[in-house]
């Protein structure tokens, strides 16, 4: 791969956050994938063998958003179930990152001063048959690329 080929995802290249028919200016986003594996030892050697799932595989995005109402903190009360949708855009190239059938797991909105309160809040992806919890599309405008 030449580094010409390269595309980095920046901050601004960011949108809104979507979530149960509402939007959401992000201040920040971790997305993680806890697979829940761990070292096979064996005697006789130093490396491990294939490691092995200990429990189901956990997805979540951890925001910090920048909005004045309490949507999300009815959502976690209630339990509400949906696909949180971020998208990363520029130009003709955009990333697409969808947590399927998310939940508000964690909602925290500490007031420490004047101003803008910053909720922090955790999305966990679940899934159901159909969807697995987390989708990932990248998109191009160029139709003679390939995936390597």
């Amino acid at each position: 791969v030449c580094s010409s080929d390269l595309y980095y995802i920046a901050h601004n290249h960011a949108s809104t956050l979507s979530f149960n028919s509402a939007t959401y200016t992000l201040a920040s986003l971790t997305l993680t994938i806890d697979r829940k594996l761990a070292r096979v030892d064996e005697l006789g050697t130093l490396y491990s063998a294939e490691p092995t799932a200990t429990d189901l595989s956990e997805v979540m995005i951890e925001c910090e958003l920048n909005t004045r109402d309490n949507a999300l903190q009815a959502a976690a009360a209630a339990a509400t179930q949906g696909d949180a949708v971020i998208s990363f855009t520029d130009g003709t190239r955009t990333l697409a990152i969808t947590l399927q059938n998310a939940v508000v797991t964690r909602y925290e909105d500490p007031i420490s001063s004047v101003g803008l309160i910053k909720q922090r809040v955790t999305f966990m992806g679940f899934g159901d048959g159909t969807k697995h919890g987390l989708s990932i599309a990248l998109t191009n405008a160029d139709s003679s690329s390939r995936a390597s």
